[in-house]
């Protein structure tokens, strides 16, 4: 993923979830803001775009790095369930209550509109 000023804020937490820590960390609405470009956030806002796009850039080489190190066809069994517990229910127990917050602030803010 190339990520430019045009780059929605949505769309690029929805490609790479982590990227909302960056956000998270300039204060930036990536949920009901996120069709606003960083181009416009930063015009709005007069944030560094550069130092996001550095950000950003270094969470892409992570999943990068991440998806080419790995191969589980040829993982035991124990090693797979070691990985599963040490990389995503450390995930979940970290991000869960950040989640569990985010969804209920989603809920508060729109849910009437589902109702």
């Amino acid at each position: 993923m190339k990520i430019t000023k045009e780059s929605q804020l949505g769309n690029i937490v929805t490609k790479i979830p982590k990227a909302s820590k960056v956000f998270n960390a300039y204060n930036l609405d990536y949920c009901c803001g996120g069709n606003q470009t960083i181009e416009h956030t930063y015009l709005e806002r007069n944030i560094d775009f550069d130092k996001i796009l550095v950000a950003l850039n270094k969470l892409i080489r992570e999943v990068d790095n991440f998806k080419e190190n790995r191969d589980f066809n040829n993982m035991s069994n124990i090693e797979l369930i070691e990985y599963t517990v040490s990389i995503h229910h450390s995930y979940l127990n970290q991000h869960l209550p950040i989640i569990s917050e985010l969804s209920n602030n989603v809920l508060r803010y729109h849910g009437t509109n589902y109702s």
